[in-house]
This record gives structure tokens, C-alpha cells and sequence, in this order.
């Protein structure tokens, strides 16, 4: 029943920090389950029934993209302003090599949903999903290897420092460090995993890693672990942000950036401990975000999307116009 609650939870959702957000007319509804930026001024939004937003002016005006599907998508990565990729549920897996104007189906070894994708460049890519799947591929996606830990886990966060080191982070508190490109994988010690067959859960939504040392993975009720030796060991602390999950984590500038359910944004400049929470006037479950140098996005469910342009300090709700691309 965890199980479901959690799968439910990301495919339906997914003292100087005070602004509250000025809300623009709503014209668009749909749930938004993550966000991808290039250059602080191009910006992609998947969601639910194959949504794709493209904005070219840092949000002040949208366009619908077609990817070709209906399956919700769940993860987007922009290599450069050309080359990127989106992987969704049913093993949905789409390219575009020409920033959008036309997006590729691509065959995939998987029918599994897929909750979190990455490349380091054109070639090299991870996607990680239901029942402890990952796939990787080394030529762009003309073929996958697919790789398993076994069990019926659900991963949901990917991090790679290069084309050898990487994370996945998913169900039951579990991480997992790849020193290979991913052909063998080894389980961490966080210190909160559960059993499958346990009552409790730790789930982990997201996993970043800033550096070969420092990384990041949150979950369930606001909890956070942290490295700070490349995962040799890991630190838990309760509720960063409050009681209420969080599903997603960004670096921008010299701090990193955490979002969840209830509308919460909390914030800490990597050189302190003190965490920020910051009132972004919504209570919408928010699912992702990125930052760019003073650009940031938000993105949630309901149509939610959240803009600041200076690192931060201001945030406004932005509501995305119902633009069809040509």
C-alpha cells in the first residue's frame, strides 16, 4: 500500500527569504513533474498526457511542443539548447536534436515507467524507473544495456559526476554508487534503509551530487541525507522542510535548493547550515526545479509554474498560456 501511495505521490503531483509571490491570470492546468534550463533564458516543461512547454524568453510567453504522446512524462534533460532528452511512463523515451522542433520516439529495452533521466553529452545517458530498472546507453540511444538490482524497488533520482561515477537514489531509503558507468552498482549505507517487506519507508525522490564529495538525497516528511566523503558515509536530518515530502533539489549560485508538497521552497547558501524556508504564496505540491546564474523555474502540479530572475531573492507565480507550436 506505501508503495502505491509514493507511485501515486510522483506521477499524479510528482529570516531573509520572505517575498510571497505575485499570481498571474491561470490559463493553464495541467501537472507539471519537472523542468529543465539553458542559458537563463530557454526553459522545458513536461508533465501529464505528454505535455512539453518550450519558452524562449524566460517564461514570459510558451508554446506547446509535440512529443507524439499521451504517456505522462516525468523527466526532462537539456544537454545544450539542441540536444535533449524526456522519459516518461510505459518506458516512454523521446529525443530532440534540433531544440524541440520535432521530437523522436526512441526504442527502449523497458515497458517499465521511467521516473529520472541524465546525459553528460549526446551519447552517454541514464534513465532509471520502476522495479529497480535502469537502462544506459553510449551512442545516443541506438542501443541500451539494461541493468537490475533484483528487486522491486522504485528509483527515482539519478546523478552522475562524470561517465563513470553515479547515483540513483530511490524506495526504502536506498542509494546506490556506480564507480563504472553503471555495469555493477553497490548498495550505500544511509542509515534509514527499510526492507521491502518493512511497515515503515524512507522513501528517496531526489539525488544530487554538487561534487566527487558532496551530495544530496531527500524524501518522505522533509527528510534529507547529506555526504560530504562521496558517500562513504551519510547524515539524516528530520524535516528540513517541515512534515511535508520533498520531491526535487537544484544548485544555483553558491546554494542549493530543495521543493515539495504544500507549496515549500526551502533554501541554504552551501557555506552555512541554516536552512530558509521561503513563502511562494501556493500550496501546490512542487515537483521540480532549476536554476540557472539568476534564472530559476519551479514547477508543479495544476499548472504551477514559479519564476524568480535574481538568484532567488523575488519569486513570482507565472501562469503558461495555451500556445499550440507550429
Amino acid at each position: 500500500m506505501k508503495k502505491l501511495i509514493i507511485f501515486a505521490l510522483i506521477v499524479a503531483c510528482f529570516f531573509s527569504y520572505s517575498a510571497k509571490a505575485e499570481e498571474r491570470d491561470p490559463s493553464y492546468f495541467d501537472d507539471f513533474y519537472d523542468v529543465s534550463i539553458v542559458d537563463d533564458h530557454l526553459i522545458w516543461i513536461v508533465g501529464s498526457h505528454g505535455t512539453i512547454l518550450h519558452s524562449s524568453d524566460r517564461g514570459e510567453s510558451w508554446v506547446v511542443q509535440k512529443g507524439g504522446t499521451d504517456d505522462s512524462l516525468s523527466s526532462v534533460w537539456a544537454i545544450d539548447a539542441k540536444h535533449l532528452w524526456i522519459a516518461g511512463t510505459y518506458g516512454t523515451v523521446l529525443r530532440t536534436e534540433d531544440g524541440g522542433r520535432r521530437w523522436e520516439r526512441i526504442s527502449t529495452p523497458t515497458k517499465d515507467h521511467l521516473f529520472s533521466i541524465q546525459f553528460i553529452n549526446p551519447q552517454r545517458g541514464w534513465i532509471a524507473g520502476e522495479r529497480g530498472v535502469i537502462i544506459d546507453t553510449e551512442n545516443g540511444g541506438g542501443k541500451w544495456r539494461t541493468h537490475s538490482f533484483g528487486n522491486d524497488a522504485l528509483l527515482y533520482g539519478v546523478s552522475f559526476l562524470d561517465s563513470q561515477n553515479g547515483y540513483i537514489a530511490g524506495e526504502f531509503g536506498n542509494i546506490y554508487h556506480t564507480p563504472d558507468g553503471g555495469k555493477t552498482w553497490k548498495q550505500q549505507v544511509t542509515g534509514i534503509e527499510e526492507g521491502l517487506l518493512s511497515e515503515r519507508s524512507q522513501c528517496l525522490f531526489d539525488i544530487l551530487f554538487r561534487d566527487k564529495d558532496h551530495g544530496y538525497a531527500v524524501g518522505l516528511d522533509g527528510g534529507m541525507l547529506n555526504t560530504d566523503d562521496g558517500g562513504r558515509s551519510w547524515k539524516y536530518t528530520r524535516e528540513i522542510g517541515g512534515k511535508n515530502h520533498l520531491l526535487g533539489m537544484a544548485l544555483g549560485g553558491q546554494g542549493i535548493w530543495m521543493v515539495g508538497q504544500r507549496g515549500t521552497l526551502v533554501h541554504k547558501e552551501l557555506s552555512s547550515n541554516r536552512w530558509n524556508r521561503i513563502n511562494l504564496g501556493s500550496k501546490q505540491p512542487l515537483n521540480a526545479i532549476a536554476m540557472g546564474k539568476k534564472l530559476g523555474i519551479v514547477v508543479g502540479s495544476n499548472g504551477t509554474v514559479i519564476r524568480t530572475e535574481d538568484e532567488g531573492a523575488h519569486w513570482e507565480i507565472l501562469k503558461p498560456a495555451d500556445r499550440r507550436g507550429k
